[in-house]
């Protein structure tokens, strides 16, 4: 799956980020902060593999790997649009919620294992049939890629922001404006994964108390904040063209606004921590954004 994003500056901030700091706010949201269950009412299993499919209504679905490879991946695949999920070491035995990502239809789900550089075989698959209540809800529950619970401190400060935001737009703009100016990108960390192609999922927590981090980090945060706000929003993964040709990989957001009509809006918070200044964009005007997966 590719698309291209062309970007449209309309976005203006009045906020200082200082009222996110020093206000006192009674703390009503956290409690209706959706969380995903594991009741183990459906599921398909094999030697290696635990699927549970008693929420594919709700628009997930949960994993189990009980194998011993150390290189898995859980394939998820809608109509020829496909997500790849990496399994890391400290997920391995416990249950994992994964969105069901392109709507309702017809789904296929494997698990995969490495058996050599680049070459894997699958030791797990099955299909189904999903109607979601909603084909938004997806992305506004907890998933691996995007973890995030009640008690959680980004949580806090998102339901803090939006009681100061007077729509679901506002919201967006507000969480985009507090993480622009609270962070700075970390060029020693992005060289890292650049060099060794370490795959990670972010703690959402330790990124706003250490106040830096990469793209993903940033996108990781800002989806999990509008989430635990009942705003849908997407991890999206893919490539960002700069104007002399030259191509980054890239994260950023993808937020489901319902205010004026309902649309999908792009949004760049690493853009916004790196400029220094708070943007009059939600997005890096200067290029294209391609996107490759969402999440």
């Amino acid at each position: 799956m590719s698309s291209v994003i062309l970007c449209i500056s309309l976005y203006f901030f009045t906020i200082p980020v200082f009222a996110f700091e020093n206000a006192q706010f009674e703390n009503q949201t956290i409690s209706e902060v959706l969380m995903a269950d594991i009741p183990l009412d459906e599921k398909v299993e094999n030697d290696k593999v635990i699927l549970d499919l008693s929420r594919i209504s709700q628009g997930y679905i949960a994993v189990r790997y009980t194998g011993k490879n150390d290189k898995v991946k859980i394939q998820i695949s809608h109509d020829g649009n496909k997500n790849n999920y990496r399994i890391l070491q400290d997920q391995y035995e416990k249950f994992i919620v994964l969105p069901l990502h392109a709507g309702n239809g017809m789904y296929e789900v494997k698990t995969v294992e490495c058996m050599q550089d680049g070459i894997y075989i699958s030791v797990f698959e099955t299909s189904f049939e999903v109607k979601m209540e909603n084909e938004l809800l997806p992305f506004l529950y907890p998933s691996a890629y995007v973890p995030f619970s009640p008690d959680s401190k980004a949580v806090l400060a998102a339901a803090n922001i939006a009681q100061i935001s007077a729509n679901d737009m506002d919201v967006v703009k507000n969480i985009f404006q507090y993480i622009s100016l609270r962070m700075n990108y970390d060029e020693k960390l992005s060289k890292k994964l650049y060099e060794t192609n370490e795959m990670y999922v972010p703690d959402i927590d330790e990124i706003l108390s250490q106040k830096s981090g990469v793209c993903l980090d940033y996108s990781t945060l800002m989806a999990a904040m509008l989430r635990s706000q009942k705003i849908p929003a997407q991890v999206v993964t893919g490539d960002f063209v700069s104007p002399d040709n030259t191509t980054q990989r890239h994260a950023w957001v993808r937020a489901f606004v319902q205010d004026g009509g309902e649309d999908w809006v792009d949004v760049d918070p690493t853009y916004g921590t790196r400029v220094k200044i708070l943007p009059k964009s939600f997005t890096n005007q200067h290029g294209v954004y391609r996107t490759d997966y969402f999440y």
